[in-house]
This record gives structure tokens, sequence and C-alpha cells, in this order.
């Protein structure tokens, strides 16, 4: 996990998108969706769906700030809010 981190630390920092393809996209999602889901979050009840959501701490967003653009919404569908 240490290398595919690194490897995608090196592509962020070459210009152009965050993600290169959409399979890279959604293998970024999902490694910060399990690191997500391994922070301890605040948890607020949504009335209008009725179940508890987690608010994304403002930590994780400014390390993963690259790839919050397309993250706020895969994360929202997996039960997180950002505020």
């Amino acid at each position: 996990e240490e290398q595919q981190r690194k490897a995608s630390e090196k592509a962020e920092s070459a210009a152009g998108p965050c993600c290169a393809s959409e399979a890279a996209l959604n293998a970024t999602n999902l490694r910060l969706l399990r690191e997500l889901q391994s922070t301890v979050c605040d948890r607020v009840w949504n009335d209008l769906l009725g179940r508890w959501e987690g608010v994304i701490p403002r930590a994780f967003v400014r390390k993963n700030a690259v790839h919050m653009h397309h993250f706020r919404e895969f994360a929202r569908e997996n039960g997180y809010r950002n505020r």
C-alpha cells in the first residue's frame, strides 16, 4: 500500500488531472473511503434520510485536497458529509 501511495503522489505532482483514468479515479475513491472509514469521525443525524452520517474531518480534507472535487460525491453516496 505504501508503494501505491507513493506512486499516486508522484502522479499527482505531474501536470494534468489528479487521476489519469476512470479506473484510477475509482481506485483512488475506494482507497480514500477505506482511509476515511478507519478515521474517527463526528456523526450527525440526517432527518431527511433518517440515518446517521459521518462528517469528514478537516484534516482529511486538507490532506487529500487534490481529490476532494471527485471524492466528496463518492463519500456522500457512502454515508459521509463534508460539514
